[in-house]
């Protein structure tokens, strides 16, 4: 057996463990009820979102009764119409406004607010997100279930249409599997754009980092250190994706290297989680294979620069054997990003979405891992500096 199959046998293993654990957590969390109503303060950041701030302000309201509700907008010296329209929205609502002088960066303009916050649940909500009661009510309920449990996150799925944010969707669908199944070893990350915190452990662990790229993964890996844990909702929050190539790939070199920071910085916490571990680990071995075993295909490289026709098809210089685990490789990537796509399929109308998984796995996944590793080069290089002069980010600090 080759080193490829090997490793996707490997693989494979780690991740249909991540699916039956992803399910036992489903099981679990459709029996989630709250016991008792909380009030809840709303944080929610605003940068050059005029366009989607009436929307999000309202639907908070909406979701949530207005006795238990405390809400507080922070205008981070937006520079297009956001805070004539915070003004208006502010009349109708009454809501506490902070105008910032100078542009301070989300983590630092969230850190300075929470002063204000009266209630011990804290939900930090980007301004282009739109919150629903079930939303609230399943975020609480976890953490009543498990006084453990500090924080609490909404996955996404997309707000705007298009290629993009299609294959994003499957992509979000992805981690959902991923993070919910590591509910229950103790999850290390957070969704930044529907986070709900409790006040007092986001204090201890002296509030977000300024000095990360990713401030929402640093705090659920510093509660982690401190000894709560993190878990991840399985209700989707619609919110505006990246819908051009540029947006998105600045986007995966952010988290990519946002992740990577946080894993040098703490090493210690995510060694603890045994699925986590393996998945990651079985990954790199796999795609570690496929870079040797290209390497070291019968003189591929050789022959292909000996070929005295450079028109001649690639298919026609290498061997059969390495054709064939060339196609059962990208099939078996195929058959691997299958369970991503089936969550959006929602009625015989949307079967046809299944199709999606071609795209996704043989364009969009290895043309967007490559900004990945990138992304976790730049993390990994940059580390010191990081962590000496700290970053805003706010250019490309979009979900």
């Amino acid at each position: 057996m080759s080193l490829i199959h090997r490793s996707l046998g490997i693989y494979g293993v780690s991740f249909l463990l991540c699916i039956t654990f992803f399910l036992i957590e489903r099981k679990r969390s459709k029996k989630l009820k709250l016991k008792e109503e909380e009030p809840i303060t709303i944080l929610v950041p605003c940068y050059n979102d005029g366009d989607s701030i009436g929307q999000t302000i309202k639907s908070a309201y909406s979701a949530r009764n207005n006795d238990l509700l405390q809400m507080i907008v922070i205008n981070d010296c937006s520079t297009d119409n956001s805070l004539e329209k915070l003004k208006k929205l502010q009349a109708e609502y009454g809501f506490m406004l902070i105008d910032n002088p100078v542009n301070k960066g989300k983590a630092t303009s969230l850190n300075d607010a929470v002063q204000f916050a009266i209630h011990e649940n804290l939900l930090i909500l980007d301004a282009d997100n739109i919150i629903e009661k079930r939303h609230l009510v399943d975020m609480l309920a976890r953490m009543q279930r498990n006084p453990r449990v500090a924080a609490t996150s909404c996955p996404y799925r997309s707000k705007n249409k298009g290629f993009l944010p299609a294959m994003t969707d499957i992509e979000y669908c992805m981690l959902d599997i991923i993070q919910g199944s590591y509910n229950l070893f103790g999850a290390i990350s957070l969704w930044g754009g529907c986070l709900m915190v409790k006040k007092s452990a986001f204090l201890e662990v002296q509030k977000f980092s300024p000095r990360v790229l990713t401030e929402d993964m640093d705090l659920a890996f510093k509660l982690n250190k401190a000894g709560y844990k993190v878990e991840q909702s399985l209700i989707f929050i619609k919110s505006i994706v990246p819908d051009n190539f540029k947006w998105r790939w600045k986007q995966k070199l952010r988290r990519n290297g946002g992740g990577a920071h946080c894993f040098i910085k703490y090493a210690s916490v995510w060694i603890k989680n045994p699925l986590h571990v393996i998945l990651v680990f079985s990954f790199c071995f796999l795609v570690f294979s496929l870079v040797i075993q290209t390497i070291l295909s019968r003189d591929l490289f050789q022959r292909i620069l000996s070929q005295p026709n450079v028109r001649e098809s690639f298919w026609s210089i290498v061997d059969l054997k390495y054709r064939v685990e060339f196609f059962l490789t990208k099939t078996s990537y195929t058959l691997l990003s299958l369970p991503y796509v089936l969550p959006l399929i929602n009625s015989r109308k949307t079967l046809w979405r299944v199709l999606r998984v071609f795209p996704y796995s043989l364009v969009y996944l290895p043309l967007f891992s490559v900004a990945g590793a990138v992304g976790i080069f730049r993390g990994i290089c940059n580390y010191a500096k990081l962590e000496k002069i700290g970053k805003k980010g706010w250019s490309i600090q979009r979900h």
